[in-house]
C-alpha cells in the first residue's frame, strides 16, 4: 500500500507485474511496513478531521481510501497483489487532496499553475514514454524483465515468448539463438516457484526445439510429478520419447 503512494508521487521505474516474488513477503518489524502504517493512519485522521469540516482534501482522502480498499487485499483476496491500474480511480482522489492543499498554500495564481503545468509535462513524458513498451507481449515483457526479475510470473513469459520465437523460427542460427535466451529464465521461473508446472514444460519445449532431448525428457516428468494428469505434458513427453528414438522399455514412466 505504501508503494502504490510512491508510485503516484514518483512512477519513476514502473511494471505491468508484481506476481510474486517481486513483491517481497515482509513483517511488522520492517521499518517502510511500520511508515506505511502510520501514513494511511495519518491520512484516515486528515479524512475523518476533515469531513467534520466538510473539507475538500478530506474528501479526495476518502475517494482514495476507499477506492483504494477494493483492491487493496484487506477486504477481501483479489488474486493478485498488486498493480499499477489499481490505482488509476484512487488517483483522482489523491491528486484533488493533493492540488486542493497547494491551492490553498500558494496564494499567488501564476505559481500554482506554474506548478500543476510541470506536474502535467513530466507526468505526460512519462506516459508517452511507457506507452513504447506496450507494443507487444515480447516488448513489454523483456522490458519489464529487468525491473521484475524475482516474479516467476514474469520469467516464464519472458522464457514462453523466447520458445514460441525459437519454435517458429527457420532459420536454425536464430532460432537456437531464442532457445538458448529462453532457458535461464524457465530455470529462474522454476527457482523462484519450484512447483511451477507451465515453466517445466516450456523448458521442455525448448530443449525439444533445440534436438536436446534427453533435458526435455527431464523438464516434462518435472511438469508430471507437480501434475501427473497434465495432458500437454504427456503428450509433449510421448513426441520427445518418439524423436529421441527411445525404446518403449523406457518409456514405462508414461
Amino acid at each position: 500500500l505504501g508503494k502504490y503512494i510512491q508510485l503516484l508521487l514518483a512512477p519513476l521505474v514502473l511494471t505491468h507485474d508484481y506476481y510474486p516474488y517481486h513483491v517481497k513477503t515482509m513483517s511488522f518489524a520492517d521499518p517502510s511496513v511500520l511508515v506505511s502504517l502510520l501514513l494511511y493512519a495519518g491520512l484516515l485522521y486528515f479524512a475523518i478531521k476533515g469531513w467534520k469540516e466538510k473539507n475538500i482534501a478530506a474528501f479526495g482522502i476518502w475517494f482514495f481510501l476507499l477506492s483504494l480498499s477494493i483492491v487493496s487485499n484487506i477486504v477481501f483476496p483479489i488474486g493478485t497483489n498488486m498493480s499499477e491500474r489499481f490505482v488509476f480511480m484512487p488517483s483522482v482522489g489523491f491528486l484533488l487532496s493533493i492540488f486542493y492543499f497547494l491551492y490553498q498554500k500558494i496564494k499567488n495564481p501564476t505559481a500554482y499553475i506554474g506548478i500543476m503545468a510541470v506536474v502535467c509535462l513530466l507526468f505526460g513524458l512519462k506516459t508517452i514514454d511507457r506507452n513504447k513498451v506496450w507494443k507487444d507481449n515480447f516488448t513489454l515483457f523483456t522490458t519489464d524483465i529487468e525491473v521484475s526479475k524475482e516474479s516467476a510470473k514474469l520469467q516464464n513469459s519472458v522464457g514462453g515468448e523466447y520458445t514460441t520465437l525459437g519454435g517458429k523460427e527457420k532459420d536454425d542460427k536464430k532460432r537456437m539463438e531464442y532457445l538458448r535466451k529462453a532457458i535461464p529464465h524457465l530455470k529462474e521461473a522454476v527457482r523462484i516457484h519450484p512447483n511451477y508446472r507451465n515453466a517445466h514444460l516450456l523448458m521442455g519445449n525448448a530443449y525439444n526445439y533445440m534436438k536436446d532431448y534427453d533435458n526435455a525428457i527431464i523438464a516434462y516428468q518435472n511438469c508430471l510429478k507437480i501434475d501427473p494428469n497434465y495432458d500437454e505434458a504427456k503428450g509433449n513427453l510421448a513426441l520427445t520419447y518418439r524423436d529421441a528414438g527411445k525404446t518403449a522399455g523406457e518409456q514405462q514412466n508414461l
